[in-house]
């Protein structure tokens, strides 16, 4: 940021193809990846509640006005996020986001018995239905994954936002959104006080405007709850690891799951550092593993 406040100056374009940034939009781009990496960092709700909020407000105040999309080739600039999150029979949406979008869909799968109870997919407007349900998510008849690794892992839906990208590869790929910028300006606004302004973010989001949801109210009890289900609907393929960094710091993540990566064992050897066990219930509990869930 401080050097892009000190020059004049363009990004060439091939270094970011299909985009056109000069100094003062990526100071811009700058100072939002920072509110992202503030908010993103925290590890549990402790380490949540203890972030330096009017530090992140300050970023996202002035963090970008337009999306953040490299232009894919297919050759030397293309997604492999963007692909497997949305092969149909690779990556298919966890009933707890479909249940978010649609409160009559149950949020676990049970069994294979589970095909039986579910209620008629929604194909248009319904009140208290995300509309995104059927405009970004697809319903399936059936679920390709192996039964004899868990029915926990099936679902109904997967997402459907960026098909185009799979069939033509030369699509943009979604690295920072404008919204996202958006919902993190609107999480600081409510954890500083500036809950109208929160809320008219909110409100004039794709929450609202695409998923046809009711506003929200200036209230601090239902904001961050808007703010989660946007993160898991509207940012899917949209910057990688988002959904987790949100789960985690909510205490979310289901028992045993890692709250953070091992160090590699090439920089064990390089920082001379001993070798260790990680994974499961190693470690500290809500620090190295969840202790948390849903």
């Amino acid at each position: 940021m401080e050097v892009c406040s000190g020059n004049n100056f363009s990004i060439p374009s091939g270094w970011l193809p299909g985009e056109q940034w000069n100094s003062g939009e990526l100071k811009l781009l700058a100072s939002s990846f920072a509110a992202r990496l503030l908010v993103c960092s925290s590890r549990n709700k402790t380490d949540d509640n203890g972030t330096d909020w009017e530090k992140v407000y300050g970023y996202a105040s002035n963090g970008i006005e337009k999306d953040f999309a490299p232009l894919a080739d297919n050759v030397t600039w293309y997604s492999s996020y963007h692909s497997y999150a949305n092969f149909a029979g690779f990556t298919a949406t966890d009933m707890y986001v479909v249940n978010m979008m649609d409160p009559a869909m149950p949020s676990r799968w049970v069994d294979e018995s589970t095909w039986d109870i579910l209620p008629d997919p929604v194909t248009s407007h319904k009140e208290g239905v995300d509309d995104r349900i059927f405009t970004d998510y697809q319903y399936l008849n059936s679920c390709s994954f192996y039964p004899e690794r868990g029915y926990y892992h099936f679902t109904c839906y997967r997402c459907k936002r960026f098909d185009q990208y799979l069939q033509t590869r030369t699509e943009p790929m979604p690295e920072f959104r404008k919204v996202e910028n958006d919902y993190l300006l609107a999480e600081a606004a409510t954890r500083t006080g500036r809950l109208q302004e929160a809320a008219d973010i909110i409100n004039a989001s794709p929450r609202v405007t695409r998923g046809g949801l009711p506003p929200v109210p200036a209230v601090e009890a239902g904001i961050p709850e808007a703010i989660h289900h946007e993160r898991m609907v509207e940012l899917m393929s949209s910057g990688c690891g988002i959904q987790f960094f949100q789960m985690r710091k909510e205490n979310k993540l289901q028992p045993g799951s890692p709250l953070h990566y091992p160090i590699p064992g090439s920089q064990l050897e390089i920082l001379k550092m001993d070798y260790y066990t990680f994974g499961g219930e190693t470690g500290l509990p809500g620090v190295d593993f969840s202790t948390g869930g849903w």
